[in-house]
């Protein structure tokens, strides 16, 4: 009986279920609405809303571990030795940091991460019939008002809304513009993760109306990616297509497999630049004004649109914290623009202002190592490791897909758990759900228990 699969939470518990995923639903949106334009106004009331949810979902689980003892058999698999391990690193980290609040912050989210909504036994049925179709249809909602904003400045730059579509607009400072995301990479993202959980949760095979109809939308948002020119989403589309295409011919291949050999090759290529820029340190970074990369990094650094250039700086300005980082993305930021004002004020002498940079380190792998060290980054991909081989999901279907997708677009962007951003919400959510679908005979965890 101790090698049963249990994968189905006891049905009479269902009021429970119910403010569970109203919760993890409210969750999500949060998250989503947080990287909207719209929220700006009420950025302060967003967060203090998702610190709430956490909260309630943080005591929620806590009920379910202790109250649902019939559950515990269930529970067996999940990875709590290794969460422990690595929240007690993060610990350390904020003690080291002087026990800063950014920091505390910044784990109180990782532990909703991983404890509540590894906790949830958030289900199959959940993802495939709530949260995929809404971050769906929310997308295309977005898409098409940002399309119509576009439309309309472009038919009346001089009127009165043009002029509110403008002042109230996200402008890189050449000629990118988004009336409705915070950013193209958010909009370019979102959309991708979009086509991706289509892809994943539409029945087949399908009819004429309704191939007609995801033809269009799909069409739709391959224009709106391009548009976007999110280099990480379209580098994500084409590994994704590529990652299906080895799945699907080649027969010993599993979307499992595959996903744990995308976080090896993953780990590797971002050890591998590390110690490329350690071992250049001497070459210093190329700002705006100087170039003292050679060829490697000089076409590193211009294949990563200049990301490169961000994530040595972040490495200089954190030699001293290695083994457990600055803590949070705000103290990481601020190491990096107090080692910019540096050389700034050596060349300027006072003749131009220094203006402190905005951009995060632009990469989940390295936002995870200049945060919490490569103490917290080395457990963490072994906690991505461990899930990756446990979760219900990676065994039967496309799940994996999203899974590939994250780990892509983490390379040029901050999306890991050190970041509140939806895509890492939604990948803990796969990784972490039960198969309430399958039909090989699972056992009910109630019926176990009488």
């Amino acid at each position: 009986m101790e090698n049963l699969k249990l994968t189905s939470p006891c049905k009479d518990k269902r009021f429970l279920g119910i403010v569970i995923s109203a919760l993890v639903t409210i969750y999500s949106l949060l998250f989503i609405l947080f990287n909207t334009l719209a929220a700006k106004p009420f950025i302060n009331w967003f967060e203090r809303l998702e610190v709430v949810v956490g909260g309630l979902l943080l005591i929620a689980a806590l009920y379910k571990f202790f109250a649902r003892k019939e559950e515990r058999a269930y529970l067996k698999p999940r990875p709590f030795i290794i969460i422990g391990i690595y929240l007690v690193s993060r610990l350390i980290g904020w003690w080291s940091v002087g026990f800063d609040y950014s920091t505390i912050r910044t784990v109180f989210f990782e532990v909703v991460y991983l404890i509540a909504i590894n906790e949830m036994i958030i289900s199959k049925s959940y993802l495939r019939r709530v949260l995929a179709p809404v971050i769906i249809l929310i997308n295309l909602a977005l898409n098409l008002l940002e399309a119509f904003c576009h439309i309309v400045y472009k038919l009346s730059p001089e009127s009165g809304i043009a002029d509110f579509l403008m002042r109230n607009s996200y402008n890189d400072g050449k000629m990118n513009f988004t009336y409705l995301y915070i950013n193209p990479n958010t909009m370019g993202i979102m959309t991708a993760l979009s086509l991706v959980l289509l892809f994943i949760i539409v029945p087949k095979p399908l009819s004429k109306a309704k191939l007609t109809m995801l033809s269009l939308y799909s069409i739709f948002s391959l224009v709106v990616v391009f548009k976007s020119e999110c280099r990480s989403a379209q580098l994500a589309l084409i590994v994704i297509l590529i990652s299906y295409g080895i799945v699907r011919l080649i027969k010993p291949m599993t979307g499992k497999r595959l996903t744990l050999l995308a976080l090896l090759a993953s780990l590797f290529a971002t050890c591998a630049v590390y110690g490329l820029m350690y071992s250049h340190q001497d070459t210093g970074v190329a700002f705006e004004w100087e170039n003292s990369y050679g060829n490697i990094e000089y076409k590193l650094n211009r294949a990563s649109s200049a990301r490169y250039n961000i994530w040595k700086t972040a490495m200089l300005a954190n030699m001293d914290k290695k083994a457990f980082g600055t803590g949070s993305l705000k103290n990481e930021m601020a190491a990096r623009n107090e080692y910019i004002k540096g050389f700034w004020e050596q060349r300027y002498q006072g003749s131009y202002k220094f203006r402190p940079t905005i951009l995060g380190p632009h990469s989940g792998y390295f936002a995870m190592i200049y945060t919490t060290g490569f103490t917290g980054f080395f457990i963490y991909i072994s906690l991505l490791f461990y899930m990756i081989r446990r979760a219900d999901l990676m065994q039967r279907g496309n799940w994996y897909l999203a899974i590939i997708f994250t780990l892509v677009v983490s390379h040029l962007e901050s999306v890991f758990i050190v970041s509140r951003f939806f895509l890492c919400l939604v990948m803990m959510m796969i990784l972490s759900a039960h198969d309430d679908e399958a039909n090989e005979g699972e056992i009910n965890i109630c019926n176990y228990s009488r």
